[in-house]
């Protein structure tokens, strides 16, 4: 994923709308006192992503991001993933629900006074279509997400801290370990397999049924095997044998 743009209105520290564009340049940097809203900037791609951010999650406490002074807020978030240029978009207003909505850029160029074709992506404009989307075409999570592409601040050993297992998930993700879980899977059902079928031969070996030979049959064995002996033929069972 290749960031192109953020846009804040009323969030947070942004009370009047602020535009970043990082369109034209393979390395940025933000710069400024404490406090004057690095972070926010930070805080609008995880929120338009995942409606997640560093205090929390969810309706509850959303509107908690809505500057002092502002009755709702605006993101705009426009990045590219596998070459097609894409369009998050989220309010949330003081009273009322908040919205969220994606869209494909058309022929994006930051540096062009030409009018941007947007198009809407059908279903993210619900919860579960939204979410459904972003898994899709970025392909991480939250967690995923701030432990490897955006780190927070304070927290630059997430990845390191988790339990094994989370670890795993997240790298699975990121470096796409699918194939050789699909190898591991196969491996271990021929295992399983071999295994079963070594021990049904096993079991066949042990079992009085099939080792019984009477004297009658031994005792023929070892005259053909002589015959066969004194001839120099060395010993070739027979095909009843």
């Amino acid at each position: 994923m290749i960031p192109l743009r953020v846009s804040l209105e009323g969030f947070l520290s942004y009370r009047e709308k602020q535009v970043i564009d990082f369109d034209g340049s393979t390395l940025w940097m933000l710069w400024g006192p404490n406090g004057v809203g690095k972070s926010a900037v930070f805080d609008a791609i995880t929120f338009a992503l995942f409606g997640a951010h560093r205090a929390g999650s969810g309706a509850r406490n959303v509107k908690e991001l809505i500057n002092h002074h502002a009755d709702k807020f605006i993101i705009e978030f426009d990045f590219i993933v596998d070459g097609v240029a894409y369009r998050i978009r989220r309010t949330c207003p003081r009273v009322g629900r908040p919205t969220r909505e994606a869209f494909i850029l058309q022929k994006y160029d930051s540096h062009s006074t030409d009018e941007i074709e947007v198009t809407r992506i059908a279903g993210t404009d619900g919860d579960d279509g939204f979410k459904e989307w972003v898994d899709r075409t970025v392909g991480l999570d939250y967690q995923s997400f701030t432990s490897s592409v955006l780190l927070l601040q304070g927290k630059s050993e997430q990845l390191l801290n988790v339990d094994p297992k989370d670890r795993y998930e997240i790298l699975a993700e990121l470096i796409d370990l699918s194939c050789y879980q699909r190898l591991h899977e196969e491996a271990d059902k021929r295992r399983k397999k071999y295994r079963d079928e070594s021990g049904a031969l096993e079991q066949q070996l042990q079992s009085p049924a099939v080792c019984a030979i009477s004297d009658e049959e031994m005792a023929a064995i070892e005259a053909d095997f002589s015959r066969r002996m004194k001839r120099g033929r060395g010993y070739r069972p027979r095909n009843d044998d």
